[in-house]
């Protein structure tokens, strides 16, 4: 519901119609939108392109996100899928922009890749989120090399505690 209203605030801010006009924009934004209630133990997400990603001992769901933007031109746009996920204490979830996988680098100056991308919050996800922060700096600088960054980069992630836990 929340992505709903800020698509059609958005369309109305741009003035997008479903007349191309020209005063009227064609763009658009992804976003990646959640509520998190840790106490009851429930994440409520929806996504405009920028899914989700939760780890739990181990393993990677995808929470996938709708196709669509935020604000850009659809003459039918479709409503925002509003997903109920249950998480535990221990999990952890990774919001992002595409500018991590989409970043060109490497020897044959190819995409990070989204595939890559998951791979790699496997192998760091047990770490404390301050070293993760580091090992993503780490590895999105080695693999840009001489390249420039293409795009804005963000990673967040949290990780799953009670109140009560020990930071």
């Amino acid at each position: 519901v929340a992505l709903d209203l800020l698509a059609a605030r958005v369309r109305e801010s741009l003035h997008q119609t479903d007349e191309a006009t020209e005063d009227s924009s064609v763009d658009g934004m992804d976003v990646a939108f959640c509520i998190l209630n840790p106490e009851l133990g429930i994440l409520q997400f929806a996504g405009a392109h920028n899914h989700l990603y939760l780890v739990r001992d181990g393993e990677m769901e995808v929470i996938k996100a709708d196709m669509q933007d935020i604000g850009s031109k659809y003459k039918n746009p479709h409503p925002f899928t509003n997903h109920f996920v249950d998480v535990q204490q221990g999990d952890v979830i990774y919001l992002f922009s595409d500018g991590f996988p989409d970043q060109f680098g490497g020897k044959d100056r190819r995409k990070y890749k989204y595939g890559k991308f998951r791979k790699f919050l496997l192998e760091i996800h047990q770490e404390p989120m301050s070293k993760q922060k580091k090992l993503l700096d780490e590895e999105l600088t080695q693999w840009m090399g001489d390249y420039e960054q293409i795009d804005d980069v963000l990673v967040m992630g949290i990780r799953i505690r009670r109140a009560s836990d020990p930071q």
